[in-house]
């Protein structure tokens, strides 16, 4: 069987590869601003303000929209960005049902337990996302999908979307990560020492996930003349009772929304009909 770390170093090298080449080929230079570490070299993803985010640091302006095959390599990079986020967590997710939860509960049975519990904070306009969790796209939306002329347009206006939940999601894993953080330096009678460092793992994961999606879309705007609409109406949501559920609900909306966005542009770079 092929080592799990050399699948997952070849899947970011390969998505690396998509992203260099579509650059050279339209003749820019686009850096992404660092998301783990400071000057001083220690780790502070818990800081990342997802509502203001600046990945892309202007070198050479864009001369001209991206063409059509350099567009398609852009989705096909933020696509393999899901499906390298999602194959990291699997075994992160179930390990951390079984620590937080119990060794007899499996993440099918922890997920329909508590399944009618939503956080609607979580979701733009409180419209849940037509996925569940580690399901298939809702029939009629998938339906819709499939029908859809993924025009410039329709693509821009989906990845927009997409944008807004991600950095809204994106808050919500921030304040868990600083729970686990402060958990970690003074303790907390609600978790032992081993439950809250794959916690704090599974978090910062997630937290990696959204900056590196939230950055290529950023990315494919700029290079296509496109302000991303942020999504600055939100309020916090306290999380100061039902900790560990709560907790769970936002890791439930992220590993969703990555396996929904995944799906989402797997249908666009196949049915779009891309010139060369």
């Amino acid at each position: 069987m092929m080592n799990i770390k050399f699948l997952n170093y070849y899947l970011l090298i390969t998505i690396s590869i998509y992203v260099m080449s579509s650059n050279q080929a339209e003749g820019r230079s686009i850096v992404y601003a660092s998301s783990e570490e400071n000057s001083s070299g220690r780790d502070e993803s818990d800081k990342i303000d997802f509502l203001n985010l600046q990945c892309v640091v202007e070198r050479d302006k864009p001369k001209a929209p991206l063409s059509d095959s350099a567009l398609k390599s852009r989705l096909e990079a933020v696509l393999l960005s899901c499906r390298s986020a999602l194959f990291q967590t699997k075994d992160l997710t179930d390990n951390y049902i079984k620590q937080i939860w119990g060794n007899d509960v499996t993440v099918h049975r922890h997920h329909e337990t508590w399944e009618r519990r939503n956080i609607p904070w979580l979701w733009p306009d409180n419209k849940p996302l037509q996925k569940h969790f580690r399901g298939e796209i809702h029939a009629h939306h998938l339906k819709e999908l499939l029908e859809t002329n993924w025009t410039h347009e329709k693509i821009f206006e989906k990845l927009g979307k997409i944008y807004q939940r991600f950095q809204r999601i994106g808050v919500g894993v921030q304040i868990v990560n600083k729970w686990n953080n402060i958990a970690s330096m003074e303790g907390t009678h609600l978790l032992n020492t081993e439950q809250v460092n794959i916690s704090t793992k599974l978090f910062k994961n997630a937290t990696e996930g959204i900056h590196e999606v939230l950055c290529q879309i950023q990315a494919i705007f700029y290079d296509m003349a496109i302000d991303p609409k942020t999504d600055m109406d939100i309020t916090p949501f306290v999380m100061d009772k039902f900790i560990r559920l709560n907790h769970w609900l936002v890791y439930r909306e992220y590993e969703n929304l990555m396996d929904y966005s995944h799906k989402l542009l797997k249908i666009m770079t196949d049915r779009k009909e891309f010139s060369k």
